[in-house]
């Protein structure tokens, strides 16, 4: 166990990655964009069907689009198991 200050989810891609791999393992694809015209990143989680899941825009780098992505789908995941 790790007290909640350690976790390094929104810092480090190693505590990231695995978790966007796991998702990916039930079936969703992830992908991170740049946008070059506002020079801002987005990402996604989409279905089999290519439909969007989660997306989040306007971030400020790769990392940050990634755990915001991430953290949106666990939200919407367990709002749906409940």
């Amino acid at each position: 166990g790790y007290m909640e200050s350690q976790l390094n989810y929104h810092e480090s891609w190693g505590w990231l990655m695995p978790v966007v791999e796991k998702i990916e393992e039930y079936g969703y694809d992830f992908i991170a964009s740049k946008r070059r015209a506002t020079l801002t990143y987005d990402a996604n989680f989409m279905d089999e069907m290519n439909n969007d899941v989660v997306y989040v825009e306007d971030c400020k780098d790769r990392k940050e689009a990634t755990y915001k992505a991430v953290v949106e789908f666990i939200k919407q995941y367990n709002e749906s198991t409940d």
